[in-house]
C-alpha cells in the first residue's frame, strides 16, 4: 500500500508540477496554478495552490527519501490577486492562508519562491484611448475606438480579465458597447459599460490597472499598430 500511495503521488504531482533539475543549481519544485493568468482571488488562488501544495509535501518526503537531499526549493507559481475592483481582498488574507500550510507541511529549511508577476505591475499601466467611430445597433449606443482585443485589451481573450472603462467627459450614463478598430467581430472590448450617451469621435476614454499581459502580446492585426507606451515619472 505505501509503494501504491508513493506511486500514485508521483503520478498526480506530474500532473500538478514539476521538479527540474537544472545543472549547478539545486533542484527546483514547481506547484503550477491554472490561475495564473486569470483574475484570482485569495480564495480561488489559496484553493488552487492549496491542492498542489499537499501533494508536493510527500514527493518532496519521497525524494528525500530516495537519496535526493538537494530538493529544498518549492515555486508555488502565479496567480497573485491584482486589485482590479473593491471586490478583490488584499494580498495579505492570501498570504496568512499560504503561510499557514506552509508551516503546516513543508520544514522551515525549505526555500519558497513565487512568480507574481501581475501582482507587481497590474496597476503600473492605464490606457487611453480615442473614440474613432460611433453607432447605434439595436437601440444600443456603439463606441469603436483605437485599440482592443489585439492590442491593449488582449486580456480579455487570453486571461478572460474584464477592463471596465471611463470617460474624461461627463455625461447621461447609459449602458454601451465598446469596438476596437479592426473590424473583427471578435474585437469586442465590452458590451455592457456604464458611458456617457453624448460622446463623439475625437472624445478619450481610459482603463485602469492594465500593466498585466497586456501591451506585451500586442500585434499589428489589420494594420493597426500596438499603443504607443508614454513612461510618466512623478
Amino acid at each position: 500500500p505505501g509503494r501504491r500511495s508513493s506511486t500514485s503521488f508521483l503520478r498526480m504531482a506530474g500532473r500538478i508540477g514539476t521538479i527540474t533539475m537544472p545543472a549547478g543549481r539545486p533542484p527546483t519544485a514547481h506547484t503550477h496554478s491554472p490561475a495564473t493568468h486569470r483574475r484570482s482571488t485569495p480564495t480561488s488562488r489559496a484553493s488552487t495552490t492549496r491542492p498542489g501544495l499537499i501533494i508536493k509535501c510527500p514527493l518532496f518526503k519521497e525524494s528525500w527519501e530516495r537519496g535526493y537531499k538537494e530538493v529544498k526549493i518549492l515555486d508555488i507559481g502565479g496567480g497573485f490577486p491584482a486589485p482590479y475592483d473593491n471586490s478583490i481582498k488584499p494580498f495579505a488574507e492570501l498570504a496568512v492562508m499560504l503561510n499557514s500550510e506552509f508551516d503546516r507541511l513543508f520544514p522551515p529549511d525549505i526555500e519558497i519562491i513565487a512568480e507574481p508577476g501581475r501582482f507587481l505591475v497590474a496597476t503600473a499601466a492605464w490606457v487611453v484611448m480615442e473614440i474613432v467611430g460611433t453607432a447605434y445597433r439595436d437601440g444600443k449606443r456603439c463606441y469603436y475606438v483605437n485599440d482592443g482585443v489585439y492590442h491593449t485589451f488582449s486580456g480579455i481573450i487570453f486571461d478572460h480579465c474584464e477592463y471596465p472603462l471611463k470617460s474624461f467627459k461627463e455625461g447621461n450614463e447609459k449602458m454601451c458597447a465598446v469596438y476596437g478598430p479592426t473590424c473583427d467581430a471578435l474585437d469586442t472590448i465590452t458590451l455592457a459599460n456604464l458611458l456617457p450617451e453624448d460622446l463623439a469621435i475625437g472624445d478619450l476614454l481610459y482603463s485602469e490597472n492594465i500593466g498585466a499581459y497586456s501591451h506585451a502580446s500586442s500585434t499589428f492585426f489589420n494594420g493597426f499598430p500596438p499603443a504607443k507606451v508614454l513612461h510618466i515619472n512623478k
